[in-house]
């Protein structure tokens, strides 16, 4: 992910660092000026506090010598 110019498309490496990234900017190669905005996509997951593993109990698992069972709620998957 980089940082492009809006006036010469010159692509500039961000820090890393969100409150350092945003802000005003000048460019390295024509010298514009301009604000980096950085925009968030949340995504958000959530599972059971005490899963519910269902009558079923342990099924053997797809690698050798193991078995895994799926909460019927959130589909959480243990193995053991």
């Amino acid at each position: 992910m980089t940082i492009d110019c809006p006036k010469c498309n010159h692509e500039h490496e961000p820090t890393g660092l969100h409150e350092e990234d945003s802000g005003e900017w000048e460019c390295g190669v024509c010298e514009f000026k301009f604000i980096v905005l950085v925009e968030y996509d949340p995504c958000y997951s959530s599972s059971c506090v005490t899963h519910e593993w269902g009558e079923w109990g342990w099924k053997h698992g797809l690698a050798e010598n193991t078995e895994g069972r799926w909460c019927g709620f959130c589909g959480a998957y243990e193995l053991r």
